[in-house]
């Protein structure tokens, strides 16, 4: 009895294990499974030495450079940023270090000179300067995190405040 019993389990065992089928192994890659592309200076991009990207939530893909200039890619055309102080709704600088994505989707971005918020509906920069008064003479604002209603930066000095995206206050 024991090893009818015995030979039951061992087939139902054999049995389920027949049944569960693990996922197949891929060993080869497709070659257009990947595909990787480089862009310079000839194709359109600002410079070939960026050193802060960002992928917003519409897609387009923003470039920045301490070399000089900001740039938008819709995955075909480079848009680029010129400062120009003497123009409202142009950015403040063209030295850029951080993006950050408020939930409005405007991109705040951190420059040389202070931080500049992007407005995608109107297709125009807001332009802050350093909120803490400080000793350090760099006016560098970086942008580093992003609720609901307010932007974290960081300030000169090691400072951190937070601008509501609703008021910018």
């Amino acid at each position: 009895m024991r090893v009818s019993k015995k030979i039951s389990l061992l087939f139902l065992v054999c049995l389920i294990a027949g049944c569960s089928f693990a996922q197949e192994r891929q060993n080869e890659i497709k070659p257009d499974q990947f595909r990787a592309v480089q862009w310079t200076i000839d194709d359109g991009l600002p410079s070939n030495l960026a050193n802060a990207m960002f992928k917003d939530a519409k897609g387009f893909l923003w470039i920045g450079s301490i070399h000089g200039e900001l740039c938008r890619f819709d995955g075909s055309v480079f848009k680029k940023y010129f400062p120009d102080q003497q123009k409202r709704g142009l950015i403040n600088s063209d030295i850029i270090f951080s993006f950050k994505e408020d939930s409005l989707h405007n991109i705040w971005i951190g420059t040389a000179k202070g931080l500049s918020r992007y407005d995608l509906r109107a297709d125009t920069f807001t332009n802050f300067s350093p909120f803490i008064d400080s000793a350090f003479p760099d006016l560098t604002i970086a942008p580093f995190w992003a609720t609901k209603d307010e932007v974290f930066c960081m300030e000169p000095g090691s400072l951190i405040t937070a601008i509501n995206v609703h008021t910018l206050k």
